[in-house]
């Protein structure tokens, strides 16, 4: 769903179509709006017992999802975790670097976070 809030006095939810493949439902899992304010980074979150650890992300203007391979081993599934994006200083390159720090959760009886 999509809250249209361009006249505050009057917000209007809407249902869009949608493109490509959304992920297995879920719940408990961070949605975090990446620097190009256009797309959001989803991580992990359970469902059915299942906890998760994979990464998709949604492109807000296109409405379109998709499953983001990411290099290195991710953390283990979980739940309840914070997803927070931070951006360091600008480099000499005139770039910042920008990192999402995933941090605490719930990985079901026994796991470690």
């Amino acid at each position: 769903y999509v809250l249209s809030i361009g006249d505050v006095t009057c917000p209007v939810w809407e249902r869009p179509g949608l493109a490509g493949e959304p992920p297995p439902p879920r719940w408990r899992h961070t949605a975090t709006l990446l620097p190009d304010n256009t797309s959001i980074f989803i991580f992990g979150g359970q469902a059915a017992g299942r906890r998760f650890n994979d990464t998709h992300v949604f492109h807000t203007e296109r409405r379109e999802w998709m499953q983001r391979a990411v290099a290195g081993a991710p953390p283990t599934p979980r739940s309840h975790h914070t997803a927070t994006l931070v951006e360091f200083d600008v480099e000499e390159d005139g770039l910042a670097e920008k990192k999402i720090f995933i941090i605490g959760g719930y990985g079901g009886v026994g796991s470690s976070r």
